[in-house]
C-alpha cells in the first residue's frame, strides 16, 4: 500500500472543501490520516506543508487556506 504524502492529503481535504478551508476544517479531515496519528506535532506539520508550498496552496487570510 502507497502512503499518501501530507501534501497530497491536504490537497484533497481542500478540494473537498470546494477549494478553500480554515486551518480547523483542514485539522479536522486530516486527524484520522495515517501520517497524523504517527506524529505527535502534526498539526504543525500540516501548517509548515501549506507554507513551504505556495505554488499549491494560498494563505487567503487568517486561518484560511485555498487550493491554487
Amino acid at each position: 500500500m502507497v502512503a499518501v504524502s501530507l501534501k497530497k492529503k491536504v490537497a484533497g481535504v481542500l478540494e473537498t472543501c470546494r477549494g478553500s478551508a480554515s486551518l480547523e476544517e483542514i485539522y479536522r479531515q486530516v486527524e484520522p490520516h495515517k501520517r497524523a496519528q504517527s506524529q505527535q506535532w502534526w498539526k504543525e506539520k500540516v501548517r509548515q506543508t501549506l507554507q513551504i508550498n505556495p505554488q499549491t496552496f494560498e494563505h487567503m487570510g487568517r486561518g484560511v487556506w485555498r487550493l491554487i
